[in-house]
């Protein structure tokens, strides 16, 4: 983990009795080596082409994300009704 060591990052450590070579010294590896090993294969380009056919389960959930959302529909579905309202009635109704 890299730490910018501005002043009030100084000030904030300093407060509880540490010093910043204390608090992230330099030998502390915190996962980094394992978190660049797992993100290694995402460095190289087109990594698309390594992926496969997607399962039932991942077309399941692709078709879920990208359902639109609406109105539930309960009981035995729904139905647009178009509805003609006078002018002035639609304008108390807005206010």
């Amino acid at each position: 983990m890299f730490v910018r060591w501005i002043q009030w990052n100084i000030d904030k450590v300093t407060l509880h009795g540490v010093t910043p070579e204390e608090e992230c010294p330099a030998d502390r590896d915190d996962g980094q080596k394992e978190l660049d090993a797992m993100v290694a294969e995402f460095d190289r380009e087109f990594v698309a082409e390594s992926f496969g056919p997607m399962d039932s389960t991942a077309r399941a959930r692709l078709g879920r994300a990208k359902r639109k959302r609406g109105r539930p529909r309960v009981g035995a579905g729904s139905r647009m009704v178009s509805v003609t309202i006078e002018k002035r009635l639609l304008k108390r109704v807005d206010r």
